[in-house]
């Protein structure tokens, strides 16, 4: 039904009457001057609005925001924070009635949830990115090289394309333009060579397994530069490209790209290690030393664990727990990684400090611990939750790991009793270790070492004009024993308002490292929940910092893990100071001589960067954490 705009203004004024006893008298009164059939008009779309709603409203999966139960009179919905203030208000104005009018703003509400992610996601730029600790080398050099060639994806689709330049690894070729093409980032293709088939004699099959590494759109073009398999086994054709480019030396072409990438990986990877905030340790396989890379960001992590003892780090790599994984570790076919969260507390008994450290794993054998634990944490002892991510290096021949404090709310809400000291015998720290403890600062000599095998991703935040922005990731050198969507490039470098736990949540955070150089709410843990939204992915994150025990928030992440897939991160941000050093300023000369403007580009943008966000997957560790508190029977309900 249309109404025109005065009888419009009477709906909207009348309707929340409907309900009140006095309706009829002030319909009356309000309508005394329309004839009859706008009254009748007036009164029907009242009756349209304020009518109670029938069924339920259920939005989960369908905002991008946190969903939780909401009963009312029998019936549970599901609603997000402004759904529910919504749900709420229109209770108040129709009198405790939940009417038509209420549920069709509620869905208007999703509507306009819809609409923003979708302009979102198509306004978002992708991150450009690099592999910590990748030896970019600019050794390999390729040739300019025009010829049709075919593509052909892993469900069989076919496409022709232009080859614009080839080397014995590398190619990369010119598309027309389509969605379907620009989304084709770390995609397998099978590179079929028809020009060259054609031209030359060849004596094995001239197609190729490559896989997409960057994508650039030049419309109405698409550039795709690929980089070949390693499992790739057409020998013979490699041969062949190896001696067609050395017949056409004179059109030799300096891989400014590949080289380019490589000054940025050590531009960054420099920042990166100069602000990390755990400690990164490396246990040669075959030397009796433990070595420890110090910065002025971690050091009052590391005085910590060398306050008593010198040589605690070496202890805890030396436990038997520890020594187990590394033992898995070293029999993976793959490089993969373990993580292992475990309490440390220290008590000053007999006029000595004494260490100890609990692992999780013993906790749920007895109960009790953890409340205990968390008594003596609030009279005045040290302690503190911890995790320690392994992996080895077979072509090193060392173990590396990364430890980190987990900022969780050490508080408890329930009264224990005081922990009996002989339980804690067993986890006392006692004998000298073998392992020398070596202390290392960290400069640009051991960049190589450090993030040959980095545990943790890292996003580089931006100046533009007044705004702070990620513009650039720097990803783990492998994926092996990390959860799905941590692994997944295209989670990471789609958008960093994924990753950070939604544009919220980014902006406290960036917001938090604008404030002052060392931010109060930083580190912390945001849990994400990955629900799909129809042909769309999208994030639900939360700050644990949020809670004020640690049984609330252990509760909230047992919910989210019953209720579907859940990714935990730990978030460490620090403003740095961006310097190009005399070795990367070397490397940027060298692409000065071909290409001077992108030396100039590529400087300018990074003296840009004003901050690194480092995030590492916590997931294991605090879905162990969390087993320890019995989630409660009733639903569980979380507001935003």
């Amino acid at each position: 039904m249309t109404l025109n705009a005065a009888l419009q203004t009477l709906v909207d004024e009348l309707k929340t009457e409907y309900h009140r006893s006095q309706f009829e008298s002030v319909f009356k009164r309000k309508t005394k001057h329309l004839s009859g059939p706008d009254k009748l008009k007036v009164k029907m779309a009242i009756t349209e609005l304020a009518k109670p709603a029938l069924g339920v409203v259920d939005l989960r999966k369908k905002v991008p925001y946190e969903v939780f139960p909401y009963s009312f009179q029998g019936r549970t919905h599901y609603f997000d924070s402004r759904a529910q203030q919504l749900f709420e208000k229109g209770l108040k104005a129709y009198k405790g009635v939940f009417t038509e009018d209420t549920k069709q703003q509620i869905l208007a509400l999703r509507n306009q949830y819809t609409h923003e992610l979708t302009a979102s996601n198509t306004q978002a730029t992708s991150l450009d990115s690099f592999i910590a600790g990748h030896p970019y080398s600019r050794r390999e050099e390729r040739m300019n090289f025009v010829s049709p060639i075919s593509f052909t994806l892993a469900d069989g689709q076919s496409f022709t394309a232009t080859s614009v330049d080839i080397s014995t690894n590398g190619l990369q070729i010119k598309v027309e333009s389509s969605e379907q093409i620009k989304s084709l980032l770390f995609a397998q293709l099978e590179v079929c060579f028809s020009g060259i088939a054609e031209n030359f004699v060849v004596s094995s099959k001239p197609c190729v397994q490559y896989r997409v590494v960057a994508v650039q759109s030049s419309e109405p073009y698409v550039y795709l530069r690929l980089k070949r398999l390693e499992t790739d086994d057409n020998n013979a054709f490699r041969t062949f490209i190896d001696e067609l480019i050395n017949q056409y030396k004179h059109r030799y072409k300096v891989n400014i790209d590949h080289s380019l990438q490589r000054v940025k990986a050590r531009g960054y990877e420099a920042l990166w290690a100069s602000v990390y905030g755990g400690l990164k340790i490396v246990l040669p396989d075959d030397k009796p030393t433990c070595c420890v890379l110090a910065t002025e960001t971690n050091r009052t992590l590391l005085n910590s664990w060398q306050k008593h003892a010198t040589d605690t780090l070496a202890q805890l790599m030396e436990m038997a727990w520890v020594k187990q994984s590394v033992d898995e570790l070293k029999a993976e076919r793959k490089q993969s990684r373990r993580q292992l969260c475990f309490f440390r507390l220290s008590l000053p008994l007999n006029k000595r400090w004494h260490e100890y450290i609990v692992p999780v794993a013993e906790l749920s054998k007895e109960a009790g611990w953890l409340g205990s634990l968390f008594a003596l944490k609030q009279a005045g002892y040290p302690v503190q939750i911890y995790e320690i991510t392994l992996t080895h290096d077979a072509k090193r021949q060392a173990v590396f790991a990364e430890l980190q404090k987990l900022p969780l709310p050490l508080v408890n809400d329930t009264n224990v009793e005081k922990l009996a000291l002989s339980k804690l015998k067993p986890y006392q720290l006692k004998d000298p270790s073998l392992r020398k403890v070596s202390v290392i600062e960290s400069d640009e000599n051991t960049l190589s070492v450090q993030f040959s095998n980095s545990l943790s991703n890292a996003l580089f935040v931006h100046k533009d004009g007044g705004k702070w922005q990620p513009t650039v990731a720097g990803l783990m050198p492998f994926s092996e024993g990390l959860p799905e969507v941590f692994k997944d490039a295209g989670f990471w470098l789609s958008d960093s308002d994924k990753v950070l736990g939604g544009r919220q949540l980014q902006r406290q955070i960036i917001d938090a490292l604008k404030r002052t150089k060392d931010p109060s709410d930083l580190p912390t843990i945001v849990v994400l929940r990955v629900p799909h939204l129809p042909g769309k992915e999208t994030v639900i994150g939360r700050s644990l910092k949020t809670y004020k025990t640690f049984n609330e928030a252990a509760e909230y992440v047992n919910f989210l893990k019953d209720d579907g897939q859940i990714l935990a991160l730990h978030i460490h941000g620090s403003c740095c100071e961006a310097n190009l050093s005399d070795a990367v300023r070397n490397e940027l000369s060298y692409i000065s001589r071909y290409l001077p403007h992108r030396a100039k580009e590529f400087e300018a943008e990074f003296l840009q960067c004003k901050a690194v966000i480092t995030v590492s997957d916590v997931t294991q560790s605090l879905i162990h954490l969390s087993s320890l508190v019995q989630q409660p029977k009733s639903v569980l309900k979380q507001a935003n």
